[in-house]
This record gives structure tokens, C-alpha cells and sequence, in this order.
């Protein structure tokens, strides 16, 4: 194996076919590389040493990426606990789905949507189980998986998030996609579990609409609650962690929510609650300093 990440290497920092760079020691970036692979070094000691040799934040950066591409996919048991740190290039949107223009990683850590997409971009279940077009495609009938909740304990079912579309639709909440729901003529919940979207006519972006961060469902009570402070100390979604902490320039901190009652996506292989114990996103700019600093 390590064979061919020396191979790699070559490629990567001096070119092929190329002999090494003056002042670069090729053993010396071969050595570091075989000790980042074998858990010598950790990803933020490989950069300062990439660095103090004399590679560009470029060159290591690829060959950080051949390491992830070559690395073996043995399987493993999963493990729980730890703190995943992750830099991230802007500072950080309210997180409220109602009023922001912009939705960051946290969203998906701590609210989920109706629908969202696999791999291939085929919408697939998240809060709803299933859903059917109507032959004219005025409407859109979903059905909800029942028993769920928010992290405060609240109902989730279809009343709640007829509450968020309602709202998201509403003028007096100065949401900024609201024109986008104009083509919707009503939302009915007719029981807990059976969500139905009316339409003006065929609105065929429906459906990407709704899997986005911007219409994730939130606790409108709670929302109200809050009031303006929605989205800064606090939040109240279904996802599988809550908010701890969020701190405009500096950093967006989430724990586990140890009552997720677990996943109805497809492809998401855990089914029950989180491994890690939490997610922690630093506001770094610079691309150089988060490669140094995470």
C-alpha cells in the first residue's frame, strides 16, 4: 500500500515523470506521508510539517485527498463518542429556516425536511414515509411517520408542519423564499399522519423545494416562544442533534440528541441515534488557516 502512495507523492509534488524540486526532500515528504497514513501524525501536524518542508498549500492539499482516495474500506464496527471539528469558510446564518437566506452545515444537524435526495438525486423519505401526485398535479399528498417529536418533547405530525409551510407563505414573517410558495394554493392536515399540498396549478419544483434547509421543520410555538432570539438560543427541530451554542464569527456547537428516535432516509445506514457526541464548526476565512488550525 504504501507503495503506491509513494507513487502518488511523486505525482503530486514533483510532477510526472519530474525529479524533485531544490530544497524539497523527497524522503522526507515520503516519510511524512507514510507516517500520516499509519496514524503517526495527526492531519493538522501533517500540514505543519508539509509546510515546514517547503510544499504549497495546493500540493497538500492533493495529497490529502489521494490519502482519503487510496484508503482502504475495510468495514468496522462504529464506535460512539467524540467531537467532530470542522472549519468552515463563512460566518454562520441564524439558525431559524423561516427568516435566513442561507442555510449552513448545523441545519442538517439539528432539523430535517419533508423529503430530501440519495446520492443519485432521487428524492427519498426523511419526515414524510411516502408520498403520491395527483393525476392533474394539483396536489400533493404525503404521509407522515408517525410517533415523532421535536427535541422539546412537542408532537411532530402533520398539523406542525402545516404550521411551518403556513408560515413560510405568510408575508407578516418576511420569510425570503416566501415568493416561491405563490404557487401553492393551500396545505391541509386532515389527520396526524396525512399532509396534503394544494396547488394553483403544476408547481413540478415543489419537491425541491421542500427537501431544502429553507423549508426544514421547526416548532412554531417554540419559534414564537423565542421570538427574535430564535435561531441564537435556541432551536427546536427533529434532528439528531440540539443546539448548544451559537456564536455569530466564532463557532456553532451541537450535542447529541439522545431521544432521535432515528432516521426514516433510506440510505443512512444508522437507523438509532448519533454516534458522535457532538459537531463543533469554527468560523476560519482563510483556507490555509483551517487546514492548519482543524
Amino acid at each position: 500500500m504504501l507503495r503506491s502512495y509513494k507513487l502518488s507523492t511523486q505525482r503530486f509534488v514533483f510532477g510526472e515523470g519530474r525529479k524533485m524540486n531544490s530544497g524539497i526532500s523527497q524522503p522526507a515528504v515520503h516519510s511524512l506521508v507514510a507516517e500520516y497514513l499509519e496514524g503517526g501524525v495527526s492531519r493538522r501536524q501533517f500540514v505543519k510539517g508539509a509546510l515546514a518542508i517547503g510544499l504549497g498549500m495546493t500540493t497538500i492539499t492533493g495529497l490529502l485527498a489521494a490519502c482519503a482516495n487510496n484508503s482502504t474500506n475495510q468495514s468496522a464496527t462504529p464506535k460512539s463518542g467524540g467531537t467532530l471539528k470542522e472549519g468552515y469558510d463563512l460566518d454562520f446564518s441564524r439558525l431559524d429556516p423561516i427568516n435566513t437566506n442561507w442555510y449552513d452545515p448545523a441545519f442538517y444537524a439539528v432539523y430535517e425536511s419533508l423529503v430530501t435526495n440519495d446520492a443519485q438525486g432521487n428524492y427519498v423519505p426523511q419526515i414524510a414515509s411516502s408520498w403520491k401526485v395527483a393525476s392533474d398535479g394539483l396536489s400533493v399528498t404525503f404521509k407522515i411517520r408517525s410517533g415523532l417529536k421535536f427535541q422539546s418533547g412537542a408532537v411532530l405530525d402533520a398539523a406542525a408542519i402545516k404550521a411551518v409551510y403556513d408560515g413560510i407563505g405568510d408575508p407578516k414573517n418576511g420569510s425570503p423564499l416566501g415568493s416561491v410558495w405563490v404557487p401553492v394554493a393551500s396545505t391541509e392536515a386532515p389527520d396526524p399522519t396525512t399532509l396534503i399540498i394544494k396547488l394553483k396549478h403544476p408547481y413540478f419544483d415543489l419537491f425541491n423545494i421542500v427537501k431544502t434547509g429553507y423549508w426544514d421543520i421547526v416548532n412554531m410555538a417554540f419559534r414564537a416562544q423565542l421570538g427574535d432570539k430564535y435561531g441564537q438560543q435556541g432551536v427546536d427541530g427533529s434532528g439528531p442533534f440540539k443546539l448548544t451554542e451559537w456564536v455569530p464569527g466564532s463557532h456553532t456547537s451541537v450535542k447529541r440528541w439522545d431521544g432521535y428516535p432515528g432516521t426514516g432516509t433510506p440510505f443512512i445506514q444508522n437507523k438509532g441515534k448519533p454516534y458522535l457526541d457532538g459537531i463543533n464548526w469554527l468560523t476560519i476565512l482563510d483556507a490555509p488557516q483551517r487546514a492548519i488550525q482543524i
